[in-house]
């Protein structure tokens, strides 16, 4: 499926549209946020659903649907998968898990969210899947488990005489064993009474092989093992959960990030190992958030207005800070906060002056030269902040950038006071 893709919603029913081009209007909403998708392939895909639906292994299960509880089909896939790959580890299917806005959990009805997912992912890949929408254990985390078998399962109405390959007849005496593959007499024969063993049986030379009962599943989907699968599913739910913010009224925009540009443009994470202290842990947390907000103001930015966007100082300070320690970032994380709020000052300057209507009196000219300079004063603040702190990270200064964030917030305190 293509990036094109129209998700229309109606009366609380929401429904895909593959063959209408689905054109974003950029711009109209507040802020932009990056798709995670986090795919897993798995090994015992009916354990996996019984997992993710299962309410006594789940204590924040917020709705299955009907797939899910259909674990014979999962089991036969299993099961199928596993004779397909006698003496491997095969894998059975795969796991997509999806954040979704914590707003969803009161605007949209689950199993709406669900039933939408479901037809995107469906159409995206012609196999089944199953749909479990959860809560983390503090509440803070709305997500999506979506299961799904990489093999279609084979309709009757696929099966005709053309498919099915003409048999010849055997040039000499064979024995085939309980699952109709070719075997050794020494297997087929009980030892003691010198009978064929159940299910096994001989065909002659000269006979034809009688046709075996048509497999319920098919080939694997090639096309959901190759990465360029990923890809397509992020631009298709970003845009299925945008479409989605706008029925709800939702100020939240999903976008594809661009990959070329990921690993120079955005601040990594920092990972939590198990048994990490309490006080590390939080610091960790601590930068994760203002992290993600970082990367979603230059998401921001770069998307819309690449012009404004200073990429190449921006390159430079994630460059500079990815290189650092876990500890080491912690004593910048008011430097990535002031970076973020004159990104999101450009974002908003820039949007302004796009959208100023023409000229067509005193008043709007005016009007239009009050945007140009806020646009002017904000990319003046935005190239001063991010040359001072790109000097005091290089130079791991962290007393001269707390020291910019400590001025920098006793001035927004006095203009607030102002205010008032």
């Amino acid at each position: 499926m293509s990036r094109n893709t129209k998700i229309a919603i109606l009366k609380n029913k929401i429904k895909i549209d593959l063959d209408t081009p689905y054109i974003q209007e950029k711009g109209d909403l507040e802020m932009l946020h990056r798709v995670m998708i986090k795919a897993t392939p798995l090994h015992d895909v009916a354990g996996r659903v019984d997992y993710i639906s299962n309410p006594d292994r789940q204590e924040q299960l917020v709705y299955a649907d009907e797939a899910c509880a259909d674990l014979g089909f999962w089991k036969d896939l299993s099961a199928y998968c596993q004779k397909s790959a006698p003496g491997k580890r095969a894998r059975e299917g795969r796991e997509l898990i999806i954040p979704l806005p914590n707003e969803f959990s009161k605007e949209i009805p689950p199993e709406d969210i669900a039933n939408a997912f479901r037809s995107l992912l469906e159409q995206e890949t012609g196999t089944r899947w199953a749909i479990a929408l959860h809560w983390n254990k503090t509440k803070q985390s709305y997500h999506l488990h979506a299961v799904g078998s990489e093999n279609p399962e084979v309709r009757e109405n696929d099966v005709t005489p053309e498919s099915v390959k003409p048999r010849k007849p055997l040039k000499r005496d064979t024995y085939f064993d309980a699952d109709g593959k070719r075997s050794v007499k020494q297997k087929c024969i009980d030892p003691e009474t010198k009978e064929l063993l159940p299910g096994c049986f001989l065909v002659k030379k000269g006979e034809v092989q009688p046709a075996r009962a048509p497999e319920r599943f098919g080939q694997k989907v090639r096309r959901m093992t190759q990465k360029s699968f990923l890809r397509e599913v992020k631009a298709d739910v970003a845009d299925l959960m945008t479409e989605m913010c706008r029925y709800a009224d939702i100020d939240k925009e999903f976008v594809l990030a661009d990959f070329i540009r990921e690993d120079t443009l955005y601040l990594k994470q920092v990972s939590r190992k198990k048994g990490l202290p309490e006080e590390k842990s939080k610091k960790a947390d601590a930068y994760n958030k203002t992290a993600q907000e970082y990367n979603e103001a230059v998401d921001a930015l770069v998307q819309h207005y690449p012009e404004a966007a200073h990429t190449d100082e921006l390159e430079q300070i994630a460059q500079l800070m990815n290189r650092k320690s876990a500890a080491d970032r912690d004593g910048f994380v008011g430097a990535v906060r002031e970076i973020t709020k004159a990104l999101q000052m450009q974002f908003a300057a820039a949007r302004a002056a796009a959208a100023r209507p023409k000229v067509s009196s005193v008043a709007d000219f005016a009007s239009r030269y009050r945007e140009k300079s806020s646009l002017d004063a904000a990319d003046r603040n935005l190239s001063r902040v991010l040359r001072y702190f790109r000097a005091a990270i290089e130079d791991d200064n962290k007393g001269a950038a707390r020291r910019y964030y400590e001025m920098t917030a006793k001035r927004e305190r006095d203009d607030r006071e102002e205010e008032r």
